[in-house]
């Protein structure tokens, strides 16, 4: 029963991170092609994806899947340096400071900041939103990258999720962020006017539209969004699979079929949601999801309460009965007891 729920709240995790990303792609892309953002080019886009999964679980092509990450990796930095250069620089630098020192400062008072007098749903719909996307994400993603990471430290682990994903985390913010915001301030542009009329994926673009060769942004804006796409739905489809085989051994690939019945699955309600948007008039399909990845949270930070127990009672006997150093260098084994 665990199992089922854990399964079901990752999914629904990674099915808000593809529903939120299509209606963008589609947005940047009816701009290139110059056509219409219509229901059938967002559902093109998620066929496209779909057929990226399909073939990505074969091992040819999946041993491609690294540089592809690697090569989306160095594009976006290529991107924000760019984006930092062409836009007001020191604004972005100095409101990425005064940023980082206000999070320091007030981290308590927003952590428990409900908005209860207020009440205008920013926290709700985006502060707890986006906590909640994490913590549906943690226990695969948890497995994802135990999986990849034989022969390596806990504290190589931990700094590669806990420092530098958070620093990607604060760089894309901070730059793409502050980039609106310096052409709002200093430019004359009107995005936070607009964005009941054109919507958040609409004022994507039009933030994009600003910064010199357009076209090429908006271009390099939408390999990004796939790839970041791709390449996380590859694995969370594969850390799935792993999950729910049977028998599975350490060594042991899931098989191929399995993954792609999973790629296919994040694709197949997507494609749903896309039709009851296109179906039911007035419908805000992200304030549904929003909703849908908050709720199913819920059961996944129990589970991660008790699995942080587990894994001290675990840790601890494991030191007791020496059995860890088995798995450690001969230098630091005083570190963990003695015989």
């Amino acid at each position: 029963m665990l199992d089922a729920i854990m399964v079901f709240c990752y999914f629904m995790a990674m099915m808000t991170t593809v529903g939120i990303g299509t209606p963008v792609m589609g947005e940047l892309a009816s701009s290139l092609l110059g056509i219409e953002n219509s229901f059938a080019l967002k559902i093109g886009i998620i066929i496209i994806f779909c057929l990226f999964f399909t073939l990505s679980t074969s091992k040819t092509i999946a041993k491609g899947m690294g540089r592809i990450s690697d090569f989306n990796v160095w594009l976006a930095i290529a991107f924000f340096i760019f984006v930092l250069i062409v836009g007001d620089t020191s604004f972005i630098l100095n409101n990425i400071v005064m940023a980082i020192g206000t999070n320091i400062r007030e981290f308590v008072r927003m952590s428990f900041n409900s908005d209860a007098i207020a009440q205008t749903g920013f926290v709700q719909n985006w502060t707890i939103f986006y906590w909640a996307w994490y913590v549906a994400l943690t226990f695969m993603c948890g497995l994802w990258i135990a999986r990849t990471s034989y022969g390596r430290t806990f504290r190589e682990i931990t700094v590669a999720n806990c420092i530098w994903a958070v620093l990607a985390c604060w760089v894309t913010f901070g730059i793409l962020g502050n980039y609106g915001m310096g052409q709002e301030l200093f430019h004359g542009q009107n995005f936070s006017g607009v964005i009941s009329e054109v919507g958040n994926n609409g004022v994507t673009l039009l933030v994009l539209q600003t910064m010199p060769l357009p076209k090429l942004c908006i271009f390099v804006f939408m390999i990004l969004i796939f790839f970041n796409l791709a390449t996380s739905a590859t694995a969370n489809g594969t850390a799935l699979s792993m999950y729910t085989s049977k028998g599975l051994k350490a060594d042991e690939e899931p098989d191929s079929w399995y993954k792609t019945f999973w790629c296919v699955l994040f694709m197949i309600i997507p494609v749903g949601i896309l039709l009851l948007e296109h179906s039911v008039e007035g419908l805000n399909v992200l304030s549904t999801i929003q909703s849908l990845i908050t709720i199913s949270s819920l059961p996944v930070l129990v589970a991660l309460v008790v699995l942080f127990w587990s894994f001290g009672k675990v840790l601890r006997k494991d030191i007791s009965d020496g059995t860890i150093r088995q798995y450690v260098d001969k230098s630091k084994e005083n570190k963990w007891g003695n015989d």
